[in-house]
């Protein structure tokens, strides 16, 4: 049986297509000062959904289709997440966590690639 970061490593690369749960400028219903800065949703690969952070599209949207470039794995029970990039760019490892800090901060993570 393989391990998640063997099945996350495969999941590099891959297109996908998902929605949007929380869109650019969205609140957290728990945490109302949480302004989400990038839209965040959710993908179904290999019978799996997982959350995923949408980087590279500066507008909300409701759906989404774009290649992943990273799984954040989760060191805490939070959950693993995608990083979806929405066009060709591939971005570092430090312009995911600019991106994604403003809800990942709170957390210990791995990301793998």
């Amino acid at each position: 049986m393989m391990d998640n970061r063997t099945i996350y490593e495969n999941f590099i690369g891959k297109i996908v297509c998902g929605k949007t749960v929380f869109a650019i400028g969205d609140c957290h219903p728990s945490f109302p000062d949480l302004v989400y800065p990038i839209n965040f949703g959710t993908v179904d690969i290999s019978n799996i959904q997982m959350d995923a952070y949408l980087i590279g599209i500066d507008t909300p949207v409701e759906e989404f289709k774009g290649r992943i470039i990273a799984v954040l794995k989760s060191e805490e029970k939070i959950g693993d997440k995608l990083v979806v990039s929405i066009g060709n760019r591939n971005y570092t490892d430090e312009e995911i966590k600019e991106c994604i800090n403003f809800r990942e901060r709170f957390f210990d993570y791995e990301i793998i690639r």
